[in-house]
C-alpha cells in the first residue's frame, strides 16, 4: 500500500512523463482537463448525431456526451475560480 507522499511523487512523475514538465500550474491542469472533456463531449455528440440509432448503441454516446458536458461545466467553474484567486 502506498503512503500519501509516495502517491504524490508518482503523480508528479506521471505529469512529468505526460507533459514534459516537472511542475504544472493548477491553471494548466484545469485547461488540459477542459480540453479532454471537450473531446469526450464532441465524440459522444458526433456519434449521437451521425450514427444509426439502435437502443443498445444510443446509451454509450449519450453517456459520453453527458459526462463530457459535466466535465466542461466543472472545469469552466474551476478555471473561473482559479483566475479570480490569481487577481
Amino acid at each position: 500500500m502506498q503512503t500519501c507522499s509516495q502517491f504524490i511523487n508518482n503523480d508528479r512523475m506521471t505529469a512529468e512523463l505526460l507533459y514534459g514538465v516537472k511542475d504544472m500550474s493548477r491553471k494548466k491542469k484545469i485547461i488540459t482537463a477542459l480540453i479532454v472533456s471537450l473531446i469526450i463531449f464532441l465524440y459522444g455528440a458526433y456519434r449521437l448525431g451521425f450514427e444509426e440509432r439502435t437502443d443498445e448503441f444510443t446509451a454509450l454516446p449519450l453517456t459520453f456526451a453527458v459526462i463530457g458536458l459535466v466535465g466542461i461545466i466543472t472545469n469552466l467553474v474551476k478555471l473561473k475560480d482559479s483566475t479570480e484567486n490569481d487577481n
